[in-house]
């Protein structure tokens, strides 16, 4: 009975010791709504944890650094002067937790052009070291496949409940199998912490025209659900061991920020392995967008103009904390050395 106890009482005060507004930070507004909202967080203490959580974010939502604006941090992602159907109308960042262990982060986003599109980004990251935290870090192999069949199930059995209370003239439009099919096979990135919870959210695996219907797509767990399943990572998070958050690094795990030098100038690059990443040089602070993959160890990113032929490019490896290799101009007429690593 007394073991029993003690169980009960640490999955329900597991964050009774955590410091909540651990990292200090200040929201940037702009705009009459506050339609641009965006958090920059600052630790006297670690200057380096928050130099990472603020550049990663930066590069990867706003693609430019703090300090290096003309007018305000919003404006090579906002619309252009004077008009709203060319480029970010939104994008408004929500801190959901915030201590010594873990920072959950929220992006509502949306974008106009010729239409226009919504989606949501999350996250995470390790308040120990500034690294990002993916969901498989926390979950030891066979404990993730667990944790993700029960997820789909519970997330399905939620999206039937969420569309048998729609209208019926909504609930004949909305489709129900593409969601539930991309439930399935759904990579679980979209998610974020809070107390001894795990929230899942599938608004991203919407069709579009199925967004403004206003169904519920986040799915909780509590830590009783999955405390069987976790790693020592996952429980020093949820705060079941005496362990130094700041010990855990995922070498594998992507997306992260890397520093280091391309020939003699310094940059910082948020290498998020396959699609997207952004470098800037840290004299400049204006992101470039690469398209590019990590196929196996090789790290192959690329700029392209408009007729898709690459304008610069960058071929490396990736060894455990570091990328080393070579960047290259157009025609590959010039070459640099990289060299990069996670601090």
């Amino acid at each position: 009975m007394r073991n029993l106890f003690t169980i009960i009482f640490i999955l329900s005060c597991s964050y009774c010791f955590g410091q909540k507004n651990y990292l200090p930070y200040k929201m940037i507004s702009e705009g009459k709504n506050s339609d641009f909202r965006f958090p920059i967080f600052s630790d006297s203490t670690d200057t380096l944890t928050a130099k990472k959580i603020n550049q990663l974010l930066q590069l990867s939502e706003l693609q430019i650094l703090k300090g290096h604006e003309k007018k305000n941090i919003f404006e090579v992602v906002g619309p252009s002067e004077g008009s709203l159907i060319d480029g970010m109308v939104e994008i408004t960042g929500k801190v959901f937790f915030n201590t010594n262990k873990v920072l959950s982060i929220q992006f509502n986003e949306s974008s106009c052009g010729g239409a226009c599109f919504y989606w949501v980004n999350y996250y995470n990251f390790n308040t120990g070291n500034g690294d990002i935290i993916q969901l498989r870090d926390l979950f030891t192999s066979e404990g993730y496949n667990d944790f993700y069949k029960m997820v789909a199930k519970k997330r399905i059995a939620q999206l039937h409940h969420e569309v048998a209370k729609l209208k019926k003239e909504v609930k004949d439009d909305f489709d129900e199998d593409i969601t539930a099919s991309y439930y399935r096979s759904d990579s679980l990135k979209d998610f974020y912490i809070q107390d001894t919870c795990l929230y899942i959210d599938g608004f991203n695996c919407l069709p579009k025209q199925d967004k403004a219907d206003g169904i519920e797509t986040v799915c909780k767990f509590r830590l009783s659900e999955f405390v069987s399943c976790l790693n020592d990572y996952g429980k020093c998070v949820f705060n079941l061991n005496q362990d130094s958050i700041a010990t855990y690094h995922f070498y594998n795990s992507l997306p992260q920020i890397f520093y280091g030098t391309i020939g003699t100038q310094k940059v910082a690059l948020a290498f998020f392995g396959n699609g997207e990443s952004y470098y800037a040089y840290l004299k400049y602070g204006m992101a470039i967008k690469m398209y590019g993959r990590l196929k196996g160890n090789k790290v192959e990113l690329s700029l392209k103009d408009e007729d898709d032929n690459n304008i610069e490019s960058i071929e490396t490896i990736l060894n455990g904390n570091q990328i080393t290799g070579v960047w290259y101009n157009k025609g590959k007429t010039k070459s640099l050395p990289v060299n990069l690593l996670r601090q």
